[in-house]
């Protein structure tokens, strides 16, 4: 068929924009296998024939598919915070995956990605929000979705040095109190707080990842 040919010839070219989109050949080969079988039912759907497979319709397709994989990963991590009802999250499943995830990102990656990947905010939103351009939003949140396809954790975390500049303990329940009661807009505290940060003049001290304690969490919540 004249679609499976344009597909085999579009397939190196698609397959190394993949590469640049999951950051590994693994990830690459899966995404274009998945984006070429969606792209090749979508073309024949059409009995006029007019359908034919483009690049730009493989990598919205790829793109699309990879956003969603992502979405629902960070979901699992954070223990399916955004589709179950907040009464039912459990806590430290929640307080978990959000340790998961600080140890993985610095503040801005951190909050770009909650706020674009868990709530669905526009990027200009979110740009508005931390006083930055697009492009550099769709950086911070490209380096978050690589971070976190990661298979290993490396030794010492890349974030390190950024958590050294904010409360990260209060940056953290403040996250936690946004997803258990499904408000984003609890979130532009931490924008204001990242925009305004200053580099630590006093020794900096490493961040120990704990768990508050129920009390603590409870009144947070309940002050919210």
């Amino acid at each position: 068929m004249l679609i499976h040919k344009e597909m085999e010839d579009l397939y190196p070219k698609f397959k190394y924009f993949c590469m640049s989109v999951t950051g590994n050949s693994w990830d690459a080969e899966d995404l274009a296998h998945d984006s070429m079988l969606k792209a090749l039912r979508y073309c024949q759907k059409d009995q006029a024939g007019k359908r034919q497979p483009s690049f730009p319709l493989l990598t919205t397709i790829a793109r699309n598919h990879w956003i969603d994989q992502l979405r629902k990963k960070s979901r699992e991590t954070l223990g399916e915070a955004a589709d179950e009802p907040t009464h039912e999250k459990p806590l430290e499943q929640l307080l978990s995956g959000l340790d998961t995830l600080m140890e993985r990102l610095t503040p801005k990656q951190l909050l770009v990605f909650v706020l674009k990947d868990i709530f669905e905010y526009r990027l200009s939103d979110i740009a508005d929000s931390l006083e930055l351009n697009e492009t550099a939003v769709k950086s911070l949140l490209h380096r978050a979705r690589r971070k976190l396809n990661m298979n290993e954790m490396p030794e010492i975390p890349a974030s390190t040095q950024e958590w050294e500049q904010v409360d990260a303990d209060w940056f953290q329940r403040q996250l936690l109190v946004a997803i258990r009661m499904e408000q984003p807009e609890l979130l532009k505290r931490l924008a204001v707080a990242l925009r305004t940060e200053k580099p630590a003049t006093a020794a900096p001290t490493m961040r120990t990842v704990r768990q508050p304690t129920c009390n603590s969490l409870f009144i947070e919540l309940c002050a919210a």
